[in-house]
């Protein structure tokens, strides 16, 4: 497997994570009028959760700027261009050491998101409801299996060692040696190389900047849901 080929497989990884997201922020966005109107009792801790989910949204979409950030203003393919365009890819691949501490900074807690899920089932069960489309309004056994394995999904990172950030480093650090090594020939700094490790750096901005489109779509559309739920506190 070439490493742009190990690149992706990485991101699907983290691709399945904001999946996963981004199904139960469209279950809350359908179904908190709903929630309003019928479970305000529900209504803080669903809110809660969607914070969490954002926090692990905004995390991820912060790493990858490390990759769709990263410009470089090509030079005359001189000594002294080639020099600059490796010393800019030398501080990014420190940058990159710093992103799985960040995401672990800013991101979700996953033992949060599945306790405030559990307290909202606890909130149901008196009323007769079960599963979180139940309390949203959402009957549907389909709507339901989706947004149970969702949850399943984003609290399951945190068994694994925060698989998103593993991923996501993994393959930013990856993507970086990658254009890095297109760079040389026979372990020396090529001049001639330049604008091939331009064009893969292009390729690899590609992949990531829609990693962060989806990761800003979903963390918009929680910022909607939980609005609309804190219209409910208020």
């Amino acid at each position: 497997m070439s490493i742009i080929q190990d690149v992706e497989q990485s991101l699907k990884s983290v691709a399945s994570v904001i999946s996963s997201i981004r199904t139960i922020s469209k279950a809350v966005r359908e179904g908190r009028d709903y929630v309003r109107t019928r479970h305000p009792q529900v209504a803080e801790d669903l809110a809660v959760m969607c914070n969490e989910l954002r926090n692990t949204a905004m995390a991820l979409s912060a790493a990858s700027t490390l990759i769709t950030h990263f410009r470089f203003v090509g030079g005359d393919g001189s000594a002294a261009s080639l020099q600059a365009f490796a010393d800019a890819l030398y501080h990014q691949k420190a940058k990159a050491e710093e992103a799985g501490r960040v995401i672990g900074v800013l991101r979700g807690h996953c033992s949060v998101i599945r306790q405030h899920a559990d307290r909202i089932m606890e909130e149901a069960a008196p009323q007769g409801l079960s599963g979180l489309a139940a309390v949203l309004g959402l009957h549907s056994e389909e709507k339901e299996r989706r947004i149970a394995e969702a949850i399943g999904r984003v609290c399951d990172v945190e068994m694994e060692f925060h698989m998103e950030a593993d991923q996501m480093t993994r393959a930013i650090r990856a993507a970086l040696e990658d254009v890095g090594d297109r760079l040389e020939t026979d372990g020396m700094l090529d001049p001639a190389r330049m604008p091939e490790a331009a064009k893969l750096l292009k390729a690899y901005r590609g992949m990531f900047t829609e990693i962060d489109a989806e990761c800003l779509a979903a963390a918009k559309e929680l910022a909607a849901s939980v609005d609309a739920l804190d219209s409910t506190l208020g």
